[in-house]
């Protein structure tokens, strides 16, 4: 199938966006990190350190809903987050603009729909996609070049945009959390034993590396990133598949890995599986499929089907990793 003989230059590309946005959520990471330890290296009572911790962590988890957000300590993290989730998501639907119009199919109208299925009448008119040369752009310069290549609304964009800057918000005060977590963990072992702030704040370094905080789990924060990305990517893939003129000509997906030493077992054996894109397997095993997941999923139409006789697979259907059997693309689509 033509499109199946690109996933490796689909893998370099979805691989170069990744490294660019993990280079700034490192730092972002890192500040944020930093943050945390600064704010109990400052405090003089040892008493006073939980609660101000405790306090912290609250208003992690109701970072969404305040309104002063932006300027909040993770505004970095929050930044890199939303550059690259809209940036994947945007990735994903250009490679999907180009692989269907490669097939002679063509887009009428742009796509009205992006989180909902509201239609938005909108006359904004799309440049052809042509052929997209991906560098490894700072993501915010990426999203105003493939912004310009989708053929998308207006409102659907700005719908884009505010559905994962809410899914930011969730993702940085998670992080937040994490490093809280790990300030009290040592803070407890410190009161447990009857220790003093000079002894708290003494261990607090070496307490801190422990918990991949102070220089930022390179592997914790490649998950991250890597795992939100690749989801935004695959949300968009199965965004502008399910635009219905798409939808009337291309009636199969295929799942496909990227073939190397990496793929892990039960995606392997996924590896060139064909159904029906309404066929239920689609809710289990659209990607990423487990963390760090690299797979995707393309679109075969009715002529490709007819000329060479394709049919769906009649072989057994694994179970994705532990944590990832759904359709995040769906989850994120309905937010």
């Amino acid at each position: 199938m033509q499109y199946a003989e690109d996933v490796d230059r689909i893998a370099d590309e979805t691989e170069a966006l990744v490294r660019a946005t993990l280079r700034r959520g490192i730092a972002a990471t890192a500040r944020l990190s930093g943050q945390v330890l600064d704010m109990v290296r400052g405090m003089v009572i040892l008493e006073s350190v939980g609660p101000t911790l405790d306090a912290l962590a609250q208003s992690a988890k109701g970072i969404a809903q305040s309104a002063g957000a932006e300027r909040h300590a993770l505004s970095a993290l929050l930044s890199a987050l939303v550059a690259g989730m809209v940036t994947g998501d945007l990735l994903g639907r250009a490679q999907v603009v180009r692989e269907v119009e490669s097939q002679g199919f063509a887009f009428t109208k742009p796509v009205e729909t992006a989180f909902s299925e509201r239609h938005a009448p909108c006359a904004m008119r799309y440049a052809d996609l042509g052929s997209i040369e991906f560098e490894p752009l700072d993501p915010v310069e990426a999203i105003a070049m493939f912004r310009d290549k989708v053929p998308m609304t207006p409102a659907a964009f700005s719908q884009l945009t505010e559905a994962y800057r809410a899914r930011a918000f969730t993702i940085a005060g998670q992080e937040t959390a994490r490093a809280v977590e790990v300030v009290k963990g040592w803070l407890d072992q410190v009161l447990a034993r009857g220790l003093t702030m000079r002894d708290f704040l003494a261990g607090l370094e070496e307490a801190a590396d422990a918990g991949g905080i102070t220089a930022v789990n390179p592997y914790h924060a490649e998950t991250v990133f890597n795992t939100n990305v690749q989801t935004a990517y695959n949300a968009g893939r199965w965004e502008m598949y399910h635009a219905p003129e798409v939808a009337e000509v291309f009636p199969f997906f295929q799942y496909h890995t990227v073939g190397d030493d990496r793929v892990r077992p039960a995606h392997a054996a996924m590896d060139g599986f064909i159904a029906r894109r309404d066929d239920p397997v689609w809710d289990e095993w659209w990607p990423p499929n487990g963390f760090n997941c690299r797979c995707t999923v393309t679109a075969i139409s009715i002529e490709e089907a007819e000329a060479k006789g394709i049919r769906p697979s009649r072989r057994a259907v694994p179970q994705p990793d532990p944590g990832f059997a759904g359709n995040a693309a769906k989850a994120i689509r309905e937010v």
